[in-house]
């Protein structure tokens, strides 16, 4: 469902149905069973390696993003 922020008409404020919110909780359940079955050949620190390393992947990406909003005036 798609509304108009009252503070700012730029604002398009974005929420998902009930019938929405049930298929993204099936597929996460789905995809976190898939993830947990590939990272099963993984020792306990080689899961801790990945996860840290995943972490600063998307530590760099969000970075990344947040200074191209700068550069593009957002």
């Amino acid at each position: 469902m798609k509304r108009t922020s009252t503070d700012d008409r730029r604002v398009r404020l974005v929420e998902l149905t009930v019938k929405g919110r049930a298929l993204i909780t099936k597929t996460f359940r789905e995809h976190a069973a898939a993830m947990e079955e590939a990272a099963g050949v993984l020792s306990k620190e080689e899961r801790r390696t990945l996860l840290r390393l995943l972490k600063k992947l998307g530590k760099g990406g969000e970075d990344q993003s947040q200074r191209g909003r700068r550069r593009q005036g957002a």
